[in-house]
């Protein structure tokens, strides 16, 4: 097996809350907006590619909390994922069962390259089926 070094883009932006998380924005033209979450923090803030300059405002009393997924397989599997809740006065709670069920990819939660079911569909929605969310539980290594 042939291993290929993963090479970083060469811009960052911290956090502006945390300033711990390096956010890759290498890849983004100049004129790009949007809004991110911190993995890190959970805040959100605004962020908008200047020329050779970056711009990045903390939205105010916005966050996203990491929560805790549980989804099950027609099969004999069930998998516990990362997930969010999105907390602040413009944030909707999205509805998990459809989320899960239907609407995302099974790439967007597992954080692999591609799933791939039983008839050879490479992008098979609804492969498990939501059963609960629930905030997440941090292990004590994971806090450090």
């Amino acid at each position: 097996m042939i291993q290929v070094p993963y090479q970083l883009p060469e811009k960052y932006v911290k956090c502006p809350s945390c300033l711990t998380k390096d956010v890759p924005v290498g890849h983004l033209s100049v004129g790009f907006k949007a809004s991110w979450y911190c993995d890190a923090c959970g805040a959100k803030f605004d962020l908008i590619v200047l020329g050779e300059g970056i711009s990045t405002s903390i939205v105010p009393g916005e966050r996203a909390e990491k929560t805790q997924v549980t989804l099950k397989s027609t099969g004999p599997m069930t998998i516990l994922v990362e997930g969010r809740r999105y907390r602040g006065p413009s944030s909707v709670e999205p509805d998990d069962a459809y989320y899960y069920n239907e609407h995302t990819c099974p790439v967007n939660y597992l954080g692999v390259l591609k799933v791939v079911d039983g008839s050879g569909d490479d992008d098979p929605h609804g492969i498990f089926e939501w059963v609960k969310t629930e905030p997440r539980v941090v292990a004590a290594e994971e806090s450090e």
